[in-house]
Parts: C-alpha cells; structure tokens; sequence
C-alpha cells in the first residue's frame, strides 16, 4: 500500500476492513426468455472478507511481499519484467510502499449465477449471455452449474 495513501494512516489507527471481491456480473434481460412475464435480473459473483490488517514495517517482509507481487503479475509474460531493471529508482520507490497482512475474520460469498432457474430459463439466458459477448459471465455460469 502507498504510505501516503489516506487508507493507509486510517488503518494504522483501526486495523478492521471490509476487503471486496467483485467477479463476473451482468443484466439478464426479460427480452431475452420466451416468458415475457420473467422480471430483469442481475447476475454476479462477490465475495467479502472481514479482516484485520498488520502492518510489517521490517525490509525483509517488504522485498518478500514485492518479490511475491511482481512475481505473479509478471509470471508467463514473455519478455517478463524484474524488479532489478530499475536500477537505484527502485530503493527510492520501494520507500513509499508499506507491505501488510490481511487476516480474515469472517468471510461471506454470494453467487447468484442462474443456479435458481429453472433448466429452459438457464438455457435461453446462457444463450443471450453467448451471443452478447459477456464470455466471463457466461463461463461462471456453466462451471457453477455443471449439471446443466
């Protein structure tokens, strides 16, 4: 977290957040089922965590948390980037991080991914989503209702 970020001081003063995760999400439109009495709807996938934050002041834990951030988010890209391209910019950079620890508390999901239709609702709304381009959406749909 950048230290001059205003979220960073207020968590060092009460360490609770609410992390949320949004997934896939998208309207399913009436226009789309073969009863036209069906309401609007929205499908999504979310999940909260509760957490405490702890914040680790010490180099060691920062280059480990830096380490671990580059490497996933550079994992499998060719021509891949490393943090020791930045040369003498990185000791200045890495001064105005802070690297924490989320732990969970307490943790709530919500999928509301067509598991509740009725099997020919789910089959016209996958068909729209597939043919709107809402790939993500569509494709959470069919893992989670795999018998389907």
């Amino acid at each position: 977290m950048a230290r001059s970020s205003p979220l960073c001081a207020a968590l060092q003063r009460n360490a609770r957040a609410l992390i949320l995760f949004s997934g896939p999400q998208g309207y399913i439109s009436p226009s789309w089922m073969s009863d036209r009495t069906w309401a609007p709807t929205w499908n999504y996938a979310v999940v909260q965590f509760l957490v405490t934050i702890a914040f680790d002041e010490s180099p060691a834990r920062l280059e480990a948390h830096l380490d671990d951030l580059v490497g996933a988010m550079e994992r499998g890209r060719p021509g891949a980037w490393q943090r020791s391209e930045m040369g003498a910019r990185y000791e200045k950079i890495k001064r105005m991080i802070i690297p924490f620890d989320a732990k969970v508390m307490q943790q709530r999901a919500k999928f509301k991914l067509g598991q509740d239709e009725k099997d020919s609702v789910f089959v016209e709304i996958t068909a729209a989503l597939g043919q709107s381009g809402a790939e993500n959406l569509l494709a959470w749909m069919r893992e989670l209702n795999p018998n389907r």
